[in-house]
């Protein structure tokens, strides 16, 4: 039982330091990879809404220190969207190729629009509007193997 949530937090950490130290300058199509939203919508349609939240509060906290100049909008953008994937992933089937695009599509827009919002409220530049729709695409196609290579190793566990 201690394993699992060990596992998690392993796996939450390699995430991050993949998102903020090898793949900080990396950008295709004017847009990075966000391998920590992906793994955020992962946790929530896994293991439900407290999961989502919790890895979707401290992936967008550690991603606003290292990564942005203001702290708080990426936080609550991922915290907000991690917890409506573990409530949707009571409600769909996330196994399906499919549905995985479409809901990391969606949330990928849903997030970056919040944090859009949040950044016009407190007078700072928001992301542009294509890139806001370049950044879903490429979360959307990165979904499906990370989504597979997280399910193996869950798998596995069992």
């Amino acid at each position: 039982m201690f394993l699992t949530p060990c596992l998690w937090a392993f796996l939450f950490i390699i995430f991050i330091l993949l998102d903020i130290i090898f793949l900080k300058g990396v950008t295709i199509f004017g847009t990075r990879p966000e391998l920590t939203f992906i793994f955020v919508i992962f946790a929530g349609l896994r293991q439900g809404f407290l999961y989502g939240s919790s890895t979707g509060f401290a992936g967008g906290l550690i991603k606003d220190i290292f990564l942005n100049v203001y702290l708080g909008p990426g936080a609550f953008s991922l915290t907000l969207t991690g917890f409506l994937a573990g409530i949707l992933g009571k409600r769909f089937f996330y196994q399906n190729i499919f549905i995985q695009v479409i809901i990391i599509f969606i949330a990928t827009l849903f997030r970056l629009s919040l944090a859009n919002m949040l950044l016009n409220i407190i007078h700072l530049s928001p992301h542009p509007g294509r890139e806001i729709i370049s950044q879903s695409f490429f979360n959307a196609l990165l979904a499906p193997p990370i989504f597979l290579l997280l399910g193996m190793i869950f798998r596995y566990r069992k």
